[in-house]
């Protein structure tokens, strides 16, 4: 998706690595990444159908059962989110 926007894209940007996913570590003392979208993109080509759903959803759980097993896999899902509690006090 990357390469089909550059124009979208600032000179700077890059996507996340794990170093600066890592980086909240130094400054929340809980720290909570949750991946997605490893398999799901499979299920666009049904998006106007009736199965979109169900389809969506087997993605949705292979993903997670994937992810699980397979850690190492995580740096290939599309999304991470991060839920970042217990700021730690300025250093």
């Amino acid at each position: 998706y990357r390469r089909l926007t550059p124009k979208m894209r600032t000179v700077d940007e890059h996507p996340l690595l794990f170093s600066d996913l890592n980086l909240a570590n130094d400054f929340f003392s809980s720290v909570r990444k949750r991946y997605f979208g490893l398999t799901s993109f499979m299920a666009v080509p049904f998006f106007k159908t009736p199965f979109f759903i169900p389809i969506l959803n087997f993605f949705d759980k292979l993903d997670e059962v994937i992810l699980f097993l397979l850690p190492f896999l995580k740096k290939y899902a599309w999304i991470v989110v991060l839920d970042l509690s217990s700021p730690k006090t300025k250093l």
